[in-house]
């Protein structure tokens, strides 16, 4: 499951999709993101401070799953507002989540804790940060095979 405002973190999702294969899905919102980075930045940082959750899509069911692999932009410290919404919109209780997250320097945050949050009963692996910088991966992708190993 992901979602990607920049196209960043749907390219991570496609190249883990392929080492892992499964399904993939893209947590959409209803009302889309418009506008340029900085008006989507300022907000995302508006609605993270409010705990506003947009309205997303509907999913596939996730009841055949055992692991799911979260991809989330890192939005100021934490999940995107979607991702927030698919975590407590869906029961993950005994699923195990691995939570792959892309940022633009600015490290992890609170993203992971907030996914225990708001995702309880589901066990939550380390996460795999992915550092971006205009577009541009800045972490080898030889870490997404590491972090594969390691779980």
């Amino acid at each position: 499951m992901f979602f990607s405002y920049t196209n960043n973190t749907r390219k991570i999702a496609n190249i883990l999709h392929e080492k892992v294969g499964g399904d993939i899905a893209e947590i959409a919102t209803v009302k889309p993101y418009l506008g340029d980075y900085n008006f989507v930045v300022d907000q995302g940082q508006r609605e993270n401070a409010k705990g506003f959750k947009p309205e997303i899509k509907p999913m596939p069911p996730l009841d055949k799953y055992d692991i799911i692999y979260v991809c989330s932009p890192i939005w100021w410290y934490t999940i995107a507002p979607a991702v927030h919404t698919f975590l407590e919109d869906n029961d993950l209780t005994c699923k195990i989540i691995a939570p792959l997250m892309t940022n633009g320097g600015y490290g992890l945050g609170h993203s992971v804790s907030d996914i225990k949050k708001y995702s309880p009963g589901a066990k939550v692996l380390d996460a795999l940060e992915l550092s971006f910088e205009e577009d541009q991966i800045q972490t080898s992708l030889e870490e997404i095979d590491k972090w594969l190993n390691k779980m």
